[in-house]
């Protein structure tokens, strides 16, 4: 009996000893949007592009960039046209961003990559894959792998991945698991994680 009560109080002060807490921090320099991009670089994250389409549907291409040491917003250069639910990853201080959707409501398979020394943005070869929105993407050991996403057709459970060092993409293995858009991807040391979305409603 003793031994469960002393458990329980090691527990219980392990818990409270670690609980988290939110903070708010300065809005977003722009106007509000869903269906964005995000990427870090360093020790500051940007956001951009995303669409707003509660009456009509309104794109962007601007990009701005949160840097926690003084909690404030700087606009960057603009993506290279208006698009939404595209991908980014970093790889050492560059970005990636590609896919998405363009104004025209045609899905492509363009991607560039952005310098933060120049502030400029410039092509790239194209994601190999099918033409998609949603898509999503990740780091592993300095290579970039994107996935998933919703193509003409319906929802995609294929993977390419990206080699900075020669710019050329790969196919791997597809997603093991259903198609799907709009899914979540984070990397922890070597391995990429996957999951959630929507699969066709």
């Amino acid at each position: 009996m003793i031994n469960k009560i002393l458990t329980y109080f090691f527990l219980s002060a392990t818990f409270i000893g670690f609980s988290e807490s939110w903070t708010q921090k300065a809005n977003f320099g722009g106007p509000a949007r869903h269906r964005v991009t995000t990427f870090s670089i360093g020790n500051k994250g940007d956001l951009g592009l995303g669409h707003i389409n509660s009456v009509t549907n309104i794109l962007y291409d601007d990009f701005w960039e949160y840097d926690p040491s003084s909690n404030s917003w700087t606009q960057k250069a603009n993506y290279p046209y208006l698009c939404y639910h595209a991908t980014g990853f970093s790889i050492g201080n560059k970005a990636y961003v590609g896919t998405g959707r363009k104004q025209d409501n045609s899905y492509t398979t363009d991607f560039f990559v952005f310098d933060p020394i120049t502030n400029t943005w410039t092509p790239i070869s194209n994601f190999p894959g099918t033409s998609r929105r949603g898509a999503v993407s990740f780091v592993i050991n300095g290579k970039g792998y994107v996935g998933t996403g919703q193509t003409t057709s319906g929802g995609s459970n294929n993977f390419y991945e990206f080699d900075a060092s020669t710019g050329i993409w790969n196919q791997i293995s597809d997603f093991p698991g259903s198609s799907r858009t709009s899914s979540v991807a984070f990397s922890i040391d070597s391995l990429g994680y996957v999951g959630t979305g929507n699969s066709g409603g």
